[in-house]
């Protein structure tokens, strides 16, 4: 072991590898005392089992087997524990669970998988006595969480009788099982999340039925599990239902894992039905009858003392064996399952063992039942509150309802008429534990099939609104937050059970809104008494589910009444209502009630009632998308059932919620804002009720009764709810305080009331302008506060937190006034306070920014996208009342509440459309918001009322327009500037732009699920709702300004649909176009030509979406295809050839810039995608292209003599696109510079045109006439190519004729004698072909390939090799330092082509632009380079006389330097070379650059990597090289590792060949 120790660790496995030293070590460890175990172990552990020792998988499974792992085993259960068997556990671990220790399998490791040793770690399964000994058992449980197999194995052969209850160990036993089934759970989760992220199918990976067969039948039966919870004995009970809840945990994950799995793959989906269906049938008979569990839930609180005998009882039958199990790692104050023990137990006694440490007699039966029961849930019961008897009742109460939840979960069928047996629980739902009623209400959602993409309940239990007051009371008065949540969601599914709610949500969240006191997320805190705020709303929470009891029992009753009333009042129109008919019926309830004399309601009751009911009323009003038929129909029920005498009822003009409720009725119905109910209004002179309910509520100060608490606040309420406006406002700060102080949570009550007149703040800005600011003021100050009111106020005195103050404390101050509204403005959520902020009017209202940091505010902490849904209803109303009230009375108070309620929209579109955290919302638009939110928030926007208002009348357009003149010569958009254009514009289209924006960027995301499919096409439909109607608008205020000969008024209109052209279908808007055309051409209208430029600008717009669509690459163009509907059969090519020959005929007759535009962006649209370059080509574009080509020469003469702007880039575009056109205006062209410079007239069309032209002209043409002249040019450089083979023809048929004399003046005068040869030769200047583009490269190497080809041509035709025979030497001497010349200039060429330019990477289909370039310049140095080779073939006699050759050393250097490796630069080199070998060339200096190049060896070594070879001689260097075979019946490996090498390396060595062999 001292080697070991001290050794190096690298080194270490080199002495393991000795076996003679260490076969007995290990295998004889049990043998050893302690000291020898720590220390061998200890070695072991720091020295071996670490990755520095480099031991490999192979030798540690040697080291470790199956005798060693037994020797580890025997002292890891040694009696006593201590040090030993701590080390033997611990090294059991590091070998049993990490794969690179030889025994644990790990396939999917890479590159080199470990098989592992299966076999040995279930032989030391088999062997650990995990009921006995701690180590062993956490060694168990380790080696299952590391690979659930094994637990899968080991439970098939489970070797422990859990049927046997009166075993000693039978509670281990049952607690192991179940431990065992929760880890092999937890691990087949986490594979199939594994083959989820690795887009697997898990039913080719697994055979899940097998895998369930590993635990049915054996070891558990439903025997097994029926008889255990029927025991009598209460451990055996909790061990039977522990077990249960583990299995049903088990196969609730392999379902809900299999489902993800499997949840984008139809056919897959289908399989995993079919395979969960099977594992159902098979393990239903195997699972406990659910009749069973479903007894054992009553009573709840089954406590009584002889269910406490029966306990007792239970526990004097557990005997535990002093030697049944050890624990051998001790702490004094841990017991079983770490349940903290007492301090009379004697923990240090005999061996430590666990078993022996709880004995009947030294525990009560309380405190031995207590921890029996930890150790069977592995929990400490006493950390978790339970610590009595009735507490574990509790406890196993609550794992009975999560079992069976989990057992409706995964064997729904089994449980399916089973809802009833619960109703009894729902009774008193308060009087559950927390515990119980989150469990409870999960249970009873499992029995609920809800919408997976929102909270709409598919299918619900019968008649489950009958439950629905007792799910109110615990949504409403719940302390836990889990359990109000799923009390929401249940909620509403009963009231969706009614059959009344048509996927309605928002209808049915507006129903719990002004419930007293309603919180959907916070928690009721600072409530002296539940029962108090219970009692208190009892009254409207029962009123409410009587109402929904009777629309469910009556349904087609109440429908047949909603269809009676909306029949009568269609008045031709067509209506499809967006709300229930429990409208009708909660009317009719609340009528029957203030009206009856029966005494059964109370004044205070009644007022509760009322005001509740006319709130919701009114909400609902508010969050119509269009509220027209519900204020309708409810105004119409109203005035049948009051019999049109409401006013002079004796009582009723002293409620006053029904009388706002109705006010506001007829200023709907009216069409008009709902703030003319900011008059003046009188108080109700006191009648002694306020003054005596604040009197009662001070002198509950000191009082605790409940029942009077609740009795005197409602008094409080009521007489909020009678009084007069100022009344309510001069008694506000006493209401205020007193309901803050005693109540808390009913101040949102107090809230509602005060603003439920909704001049309430106008009074108070008007009565308190000073205490309204400070007021505000310390409610945004305190807006970020956890607590309702933690902000200390600063004044002058009363600097201290108002929570730490008392009631008189805060009524006697000074600033009570302020804390009071301040109270109120904080706790008012926003759909209370946001239509009394609406309301106000006057100068002063737009100077109090503040209230839009309030309003924001309580926007930011909407928790729910429901609520969010709900505001962004809200405010779109009132955005639409502004509208309306801007059209009788335009104040500019009312754009500032306008401007605030568009800031409030586009908060709530971020807060429900963009991911949290997102900062550029327009990029990151993932599919983050639930579908239904989705289509909700588009189906709003794009009907909307006030959205579709300001399509044809933003705010202000009225007054705006009167100031702008534009003549007969109307032209849009541009007889006016931009910006005045942009005045017209109104920030509701800003709104308008981000739900498109959303909408676009969703349908341009990959939407392969058929759920989204399914989202998308609504979206899409809604939206063609929209761009109809938009349509429709468009065409209705085209019709009135022809009416009126005035197309002034269609200008908003005009501006909202150029702010949307870019979303709607071009073909639609041509179409929209056309009707125009044809419409002015009916009458002979004074304004046709205004008429025209509107539907000119109207199909640029056109032009310009397609030149978009056709610049997006194929993958980003599904939003047009979605929405646009772009196919072959919808291209309309007779629309398009009518417009555009329209157009060119306005444009001729009227000269105007909006049809010469339009023109442009006809042509821009083709143009744009010629030069896009896309992968496909559009057939539309051929259409228009067939259309474009036709346009008239006429045309062209226009632009010519009438040129501007928009004319001269039309011509430019044309000419680039039409060769016929491009030579027309050439002529044309042409002609105009002769007439200016002869004076003569132009001839045109059989006319003679005087056309004078200034220079401001000539310039605008400039681009046209240099695209002509370019195109000349490209024509001229097709011709070169063929030219210089035309030279060489005449060459040959006539070589005399061209005397060498000649031919090599002609090269002297192409090649001067100094540096600029080259860039001659290359007609550019070499430092700038880097920067050239695709156009110019191509131009570019043309040229130099036709300049090197003719040069070639005169120094190396056939016909100058017989005239160098007979030539005198003189001349041949010339011709040979040509050539000599020549093939330098090639160098210097081939050499300014690789300092520039880099090789192109390989197998680049589909490359960009940048790749393409290089790809031409790599082809270039090709050709120069083995045009240098084909001339030192030529030239092989005279260069082999040469000792060196200065061109060659140059191509050599600069090859290495810039091409070393490349397979063709290294492959010319050495033919060159090679046909130099026969002289006396030198080429010592060449190997000498090759073996000095840094990628020499490295190069070499890429074949072949040797251990050692770093600094190896040439020779050894080659050695290392293995060539592959080249036998073909070798397999296609070798193949490919030939072809490789062949590409690379293998030309370096041919190459040094051939150096040392000229060396």
């Amino acid at each position: 072991m001292s080697f070991l120790e001290v050794g190096k660790a690298g080194l270490l496995r080199w002495i393991l590898q000795q076996r003679e030293m260490y076969s007995g070590v290990l295998p004889g460890l049990g043998n050893d005392d302690d000291e020898t175990v720590v220390f061998v172990l200890t070695t072991l552990r720091d020295r071996v089992l670490v990755k520095e020792s480099l031991v490999p998988p192979s030798l540690w499974s040697v080291l470790f087997g199956s005798v060693t792992l037994d020797q580890l085993v025997g002292v890891c259960g040694r009696d006593g524990g201590g040090n030993a068997a701590e080390l033997a556990y611990e090294v059991l671990v590091m070998v049993c669970i990490d794969p690179v220790n030889g025994l644990m399998p790990d396939l999917e490791r890479r590159p080199n998988p470990l098989k592992g040793n299966p076999k040995r770690i279930m032989g030391l399964m088999r062997k650990l006595r995990g009921t006995e000994i701690q180590y062993h058992r956490d060694l168990l449980l380790a080696i299952v969480n590391t690979r659930f197999s094994f637990g899968l194995s080991y439970l098939k052969e489970f070797p422990y009788n859990i049927e046997d209850d009166t075993s000693p160990s039978w509670i281990y036993a049952i607690s192991l099982a179940a431990d065992l089934v929760s880890s092999v759970g937890n691990g087949l989760s986490k594979e199939l999340v594994d083959y989820q992220s690795k887009n697997l199918q898990s039913s080719d990976k697994m055979d899940l039925l097998s895998t369930v067969k590993c635990l049915f039948p054996r070891p558990f039966s439903r025997s097994i599990f029926n008889k255990g919870l029927l025991n009598t004995k209460s451990h055996v009970k909790h061990g039977a239902l522990r077990l249960i809840l583990d299995l049903m945990k088990f196969l609730d994950s392999l379902f809900g894992g299999v489902s993800r799995n499997s949840s984008s793959r139809y056919k897959l989906s289908l399989n995993v039905v079919s395979t969960k269906q099977e594992i159902q049938n098979y393990v239903q008979a195997f699972l406990p009858d659910p009749q069973v569990l479903i007894s054992l839930i009553y009573p709840l609180d089954s406590c009584s003392e002889a269910h406490d005998l029966s306990l007792k009882r239970a526990a004097c039958d557990i005997e535990y064996s002093s030697n049944s199990r050890k624990k051998l790692k001790m702490d004094t104050d841990i017991v079983v399952g770490g349940i903290s023990s007492g301090p009379d137990i004697d923990l240090t006694s005999d061996s430590g063992g666990v078993g022996n440490a709880v004995k009947p007699d030294t525990l009560d039966d309380e405190e031995d039942l207590m921890n029996t029961m930890g150790e069977i849930w592995g929990v400490d019961l006493r950390s978790m509150g339970v610590n009595t008897l009735k507490d574990a009742e509790s406890y196993f109460k609550s794992k009975l309802l999560d079992a069976l939840k989990y057992y409706r979960r995964t064997l729904p069928f089994t449980l399916e008429k089973s809802f009833e047996s619960f109703k009894d629980l729902l009774k008193n739902p308060l009087e559950l534990t927390s515990n119980l009623q989150v469990l409870l209400l999960s249970l009873l959602a499992e029995y609920i099939e809800w919408c997976p993409e929102n909270d709409i309940p598919i299918r619900t239990p019968p008649m489950l609104y009958k439950y629905l007051q007792p799910l109110i009371k615990l949504l409403m008065f719940s302390p836990i937050n889990d359990a109000r949540d799923q009390a929401y969601r249940l909620a509403m599914a009963a009231m969706f059970s009614t059959g009344a709610f048509d996927r309605n949500l928002h209808e049915i969240e507006a129903w719990f809104l002004y419930l007293p006191s309603y919180h959907k997320t916070k928690s009721p805190i600072n409530i002296l008494e539940v029962d108090v705020l219970e009692s208190l709303c009892s009254t409207v929470i029962s009123f409410l589910c009587d109402a929904v009891s009777t629309i469910g029992n009556n349904l087609f009753k109440y429908w047949n009444i909603l269809k009676n009333y909306v029949d009568g009042l269609k008045g031709g129109k067509e209506f499809s209502p967006d709300f229930s008919p429990l409208t009708v019926c909660v009317l009719e309830k609340c009528l029957r009630v203030i009206r009856s004399k029966s005494g059964s309601y109370s004044l205070p009751k009644k007022s509760m009632i009322l005001s509740y009911t006319c709130n919701t009323v009114k909400s609902l009003l508010q969050t119509q998308v269009d509220a027209e038929l519900l204020s309708a129909l409810v105004t119409a029920d109203l005035m049948q059932r009051l019999d049109d005498d409401y006013e002079y009822d004796g009582g009723f003009p002293k409620w006053k919620p029904m009388k706002n409720l109705l006010d506001f009725l007829e200023s709907t119905s009216c069409q008009q804002n709902c703030s003319h109910l900011s008059k003046n209004e009188k108080s109700v002179p006191p009648d002694g009720s306020l003054g005596s309910a604040l009197g009662d509520v001070k002198g509950l100060l000191s009082s605790t009764a409940s029942n009077e608490m609740a009795e005197t606040y409602m008094a409080l309420i009521s007489s909020f709810t009678l009084g007069g406006i100022d009344d309510k406002l001069m008694n506000l700060q006493p209401r205020a305080l007193i309901s803050h102080d005693f109540l808390g949570v009913p101040f949102s009550l107090l809230s509602s009331v005060v603003f439920l007149d909704p001049t309430g703040i106008l009074h108070a800005f008007k009565l308190w302008p000073v205490t309204f600011g400070a007021g505000l003021d310390l409610a945004i100050s305190d807006l970020d506060s956890n607590s309702q009111n933690a902000c200390p106020v600063d004044t002058s005195d009363l600097t201290f937190h108002i929570d730490s103050l008392t009631c008189n404390q805060l009524l006697d101050s000074s600033e009570a006034d302020v804390i009071a509204f301040s109270i109120l403005l904080k706790q008012a959520p926003f759909h209370v306070i946001f239509p009394a902020v609406m309301c106000m009017e006057g100068p002063g209202v737009s100077k109090v920014p503040k209230v839009k940091d309030l309003l924001l505010h309580k926007l930011s902490r909407s928790m729910g996208d429901s609520s969010l849904l709900h505001s962004l209803r809200l405010v779109l109303f009132w955005t639409h009342q502004i509208q309306l009230s801007y059209k009788v009375n335009p104040l500019a108070e009312i754009e500032w509440l306008l401007d605030l309620c568009v800031i409030l929209v586009r908060r709530i579109l971020v807060q429900l459309l963009v991911p949290e955290g997102s900062l550029d919302w327009p990029t990151n638009f993932a599919f983050c918001s639930s579908s239904y939110n989705t289509q909700e928030v588009i189906k709003i926007i794009f009907c909307h009322p006030s959205v579709l208002m300001s399509l044809s009348s933003p705010l202000g357009s009225s007054h705006r327009f009167t100031n702008v003149t534009t003549g007969n010569g109307f032209e849009v958009p541009d007889g006016l500037s931009r910006e005045e254009f942009h005045k017209f514009s109104n920030p509701i289209l800003n709104i308008l732009r981000m739900a498109l924006d959303y909408m676009w960027s969703l349908c341009n995301t990959q939407l392969c699920a058929s759920e989204a499919q399914d989202v998308t096409n609504n979206i899409v439909e809604a939206f063609k709702g929209f761009q109809h109607k938009l349509f429709v608008i468009v065409r209705d205020r085209f019709e009135l300004c022809i009416g009126a000969k005035d197309m002034m008024p269609l200008l908003p209109t005009l501006d909202a649909l150029h702010f949307c052209i870019r979303f709607l279908s071009p073909f639609e808007l041509l179409e929209l176009v056309d009707w125009m055309f044809r419409r002015v051409e009916v009458d002979d209208l004074p304004t046709k030509k205004s008429c025209l430029s509107v539907g000119c600008s109207l199909a640029a717009g056109a032009f310009y979406a397609l030149s978009i669509y056709f610049q997006q690459p194929i993958r980003k163009r599904a939003p047009y295809h979605y929405f646009w509907e772009i196919s072959e059969k919808n291209m309309k090519a007779d629309v398009f050839e009518r417009i555009y020959k329209r157009v060119v005929e306005f444009s001729l007759s009227y000269e105007t810039d909006g049809a010469d535009k339009c023109l442009l962006e006809a042509v821009n649209a083709f143009y744009m995608q010629k030069h896009m370059k896309q992968e496909t080509f559009h057939p539309l574009l051929l259409v228009m292209w067939k259309i474009v080509m036709v346009t008239p020469v006429k045309m062209l003469f226009q632009c010519v003599q009438k040129t501007n702007s928009q004319r001269a880039k039309f011509l430019y575009i044309l000419i680039e696109m039409s060769s016929v056109h491009s030579s027309i205006f050439g002529h044309l062209f042409l002609a105009v510079v002769n007439k200016g410079l002869y004076n003569d007239n132009i001839q045109f069309g059989g006319q003679a045109f005087a056309v004078t032209l200034s220079e401001d002209h000539f310039l605008l043409l400039l681009p046209a006439a240099l695209s002509y002249l370019s195109q000349s040019f490209r024509r001229f450089e097709n011709l070169l190519g063929k030219s210089i083979h035309m030279l060489q023809y005449h060459f040959a048929l006539n070589g005399d004729s061209t005397k060498l004399k000649k031919r090599l003046k002609l090269f002297k005068s192409i090649c001067q004698q100094h540096s600029a040869a080259r860039d001659k030769l290359m007609d550019c200047d070499s430092q700038v072909i880097d920067s050239y583009s695709l156009n110019q490269s191509l131009n570019f190497i043309n040229r130099v390939v036709a300049m090197i080809s003719f040069c070639k041509l005169l120094l190396f035709s056939e016909e100058a090799c017989e005239d160098l025979k007979v030539a005198p030497a003189e001349m041949q001497s010339k011709l040979e330092k040509s050539r000599i010349r020549y093939i330098n200039l090639l160098v210097d060429i081939w050499q300014s082509i690789v300092k520039k330019t880099y090789l192109a990477p390989p197998d680049q289909a589909g490359a960009g632009k940048t790749t393409n370039i290089l790809l031409l310049y790599n082809h270039l140095e090709v050709f120069v380079v083995e045009s240098i080779l084909e001339l030192t073939v030529k030239m092989h006699d005279g260069l082999i006389q040469l000792q060196s050759i200065a061109f060659l050393e140059q191509l050599i250097r600069h090859a290495f330097l810039y091409r070393f490796g490349d397979v063709t630069t290294m492959k010319t080199l050495r033919l060159i070379l090679s046909q130099l070998s026969e002289g006396s060339l030198s080429c010592d200096t060449y190997l000498q650059l090759l073996l000095a190049h840094s990628q020499f060896a490295s190069t070499l070594y890429s074949v072949c990597k040797p251990a050692g070879s770093l600094f190896k001689p040439v020779s050894s260097i080659l050695k290392c090289l293995v060539i592959p075979s080249h036998d073909h019946h070798e397999n296609d490996k070798n193949t490919e590792q030939l072809t490789d090498l062949s590409t690379g390396p293998l030309e370096i060595v041919r190459l040094l060949q051939i150096l040392l062999w000229m060396t």
